[in-house]
């Protein structure tokens, strides 16, 4: 009997042995166990990953809101003196841009292209100066409004086409350059830009004031795309921006034939918001920019956006083969011949390839 007890100990010390040994009941054999003993059921563990997760992952979500521009003021370049004379060099008077005049007055930033023995035709040098003078007051906290002109007698005569004449192939025009790609900043711009067109405003110069939200003319201000006579087509947006603001047919007209546009006909077919007595299109402009900045600068910045959005300005794909079609037009001959006898100011002879 003695030895019968005996064994039903041991057995028993065995089985509680085992039962230490036995790894604990996990999810829902867990709860089963628990509920039958009348306790709360366990908490879920909480899963470990046993490699981290990678930092973008981990970072806050994005958020669509734009985040507010720096606090910052622009630095500008004096305007030249009314004593100066007015056949100086291009940039011989501006310390900071070259080739423009940059003021601030009134939350207004006034920037003035400054080649005026190139009729301020627009080289690589002036295009990347424009850039970072909008870049720049855009940036700006202290910025509500642009006005971009050429001065009191030309707006810009177009591309600097002595320059243009050295790219010779697609492949300068496209990769080393990327010729017209300077204009993407225009509707990168949430502060709006108010052109003043006085005197010419052809081929690129016309493409300016195409990007501009708002375009004030003086009496005998003269608009043109004449590309096609130098063998191109328009480079800076003229094909897709003309058509939104004078129709096909016009456009169509202006760009294959390079007929210009007078400033009563512009304002007529939609290009220009307004027209003004000779002299007087920079200030009209400022006063336009005054009232824009008087505005609240967030208001203002939706505003324009919806409005250019109605007039397809957020489809770039037709900007995009534009400015790939006239990149690959520097590898035709006509393209060189027509460049050639523009500087050579001969009649060009056509090779029709």
């Amino acid at each position: 009997m003695a030895s019968h007890a005996r064994s039903i100990r041991l057995l028993s010390r065995a089985a509680t042995a085992a039962a230490a040994r036995r790894p604990a009941p996990s999810g829902g054999a867990a709860r089963a166990v628990a509920t039958a003993a009348g306790a709360p059921p366990p908490r879920p563990r909480a899963w470990r990953l046993a490699v981290p997760l990678p930092r973008w992952a981990t970072a806050a979500p994005p958020t669509d809101v734009p985040l507010p521009p720096p606090s910052r003021t622009l630095r500008t370049t004096p305007p030249r003196s009314a004593s100066a004379p007015t056949d100086a060099g291009d940039g011989a008077d501006a310390p900071d841009y070259k080739y423009l005049r940059v003021t601030e007055e009134e939350r207004v930033v006034t920037i003035t292209l400054h080649r005026p023995r190139s009729l301020n035709a627009v080289h690589g040098a002036m295009a990347g100066e424009l850039v970072a003078a909008l870049t720049a007051a855009d940036a700006s906290s202290t910025v509500g409004a642009i006005v971009l002109t050429g001065g009191p007698t030309v707006f810009a005569a177009g591309a600097d086409i002595a320059e243009m004449a050295a790219t010779t192939s697609y492949a300068s025009a496209r990769f080393r350059k990327d010729a017209g790609a300077f204009m993407d900043v225009f509707p990168r711009l949430r502060t709006p830009v108010v052109a003043a067109v006085a005197g010419y405003a052809l081929g690129g110069g016309c493409e300016l004031a195409l990007a501009a939200d708002v375009v004030i003319a003086e009496e005998g201000a003269t608009f043109g795309q004449p590309e096609v006579q130098l063998g191109l087509i328009p480079g800076w947006g003229g094909t897709q921006r003309l058509v939104r603001a004078v129709g096909k047919a016009k456009a169509m007209e202006m760009v294959l034939t390079g007929r210009r546009m007078g400033a009563e006909e512009a304002e007529r077919a939609g290009l220009v918001s307004r027209i003004v007595a000779k002299g007087r299109a920079e200030g009209e402009a400022a006063d336009v920019a005054r009232v824009i900045a008087g505005g609240s600068a967030p208001v203002v910045a939706v505003a324009k956006e919806c409005v250019a959005l109605a007039a397809g300005e957020a489809d770039d794909r037709g900007i995009r083969f534009e400015r790939r079609a006239f990149q690959a037009l520097f590898s035709l001959d006509d393209a060189k011949e027509g460049m050639k006898a523009f500087v050579d100011k001969r009649t060009p002879e056509w090779r029709h390839h």
